[in-house]
């Protein structure tokens, strides 16, 4: 399996995710590879919407994209629970 990691600030340059335009950014950026390490360090705040993007329709659209969260403030991990506990 092919893994890499990306740092969201550094390919978004923001450091509130609130669009899904920004998601779609950066899902274009997996690229064919199966399991991803998203580091937010940085990262304050995520929009539910950004998150139903990334952590839901990105990977019910290839299952078997991974996505392991790390470095995530309290604020973004909740956005993220949320949206995995709704689907």
């Amino acid at each position: 399996m092919r893994s890499k990691t990306l740092v969201v600030k550094e390919l978004l340059g923001t450091h509130k995710l609130e669009t899904v335009a920004c998601a779609r950014e950066l899902i274009s950026n997996i690229d064919g590879n199966i399991g991803i390490v998203l580091d937010f360090s940085g990262i304050e705040y995520i929009s539910e919407d950004f998150a139903q993007e990334v952590f839901v329709n990105c990977v019910k659209s290839d299952p078997r994209i991974t996505l392991n969260v790390v470095r995530a403030c309290d604020s973004v991990e909740a956005a993220i629970r949320r949206v995995m506990k709704v689907q």
